[in-house]
């Protein structure tokens, strides 16, 4: 795993609040939109005749695009919270990611020493990476 690769995984479990509202907006918006929209693929279509309505198109194409990859990280997250549900490391992500704790209060709290937390971090964030690759998120930003 390489630097880059890490900082955005943990910067998008930090996010993982508002990645969550982001997908869950995606999803609603795009059921509706299955309805009354052309689709080509997963991308929305125009009639190609208007410039207005290809600008609409475009924005629209964008901001799915952003919504999609928040609702993959969201998924991210919480498949790597099912992959260590009821042991220590729930417990550290938990603490870590949504209730921002330091890494003294989380070692007490948890009852586990500072070098056990960065060992079981890097599990969390190996982990997460595949869950990633898996999901096909590209690491570009």
């Amino acid at each position: 795993m390489t630097k880059q690769q890490k900082r955005t995984i943990e910067r998008e479990f930090y996010r993982y609040k508002a990645n969550k509202e982001a997908g869950g907006e995606f999803i609603k918006d795009y059921a509706y939109s299955r309805i009354a929209v052309n689709y080509e693929g997963d991308r929305v279509c125009g009639s190609g005749l208007n410039t207005a309505e290809d600008g609409v198109v475009n924005a629209v194409n964008k901001d799915l695009s952003k919504s999609v990859r928040a609702y993959k990280w969201s998924i991210v997250f919480e498949k790597t919270m099912d992959r260590f549900r009821w042991t220590q490391k729930d417990k550290l992500m938990r603490q870590k990611y949504l209730e921002g704790k330091s890494v003294y209060r989380i070692c007490t709290d948890i009852g586990i020493e500072r070098r056990t937390y960065f060992y079981w971090l890097e599990e969390i964030l190996s982990l997460a990476l595949q869950w990633a690759f898996a999901l096909n998120i590209t690491f570009a930003n």
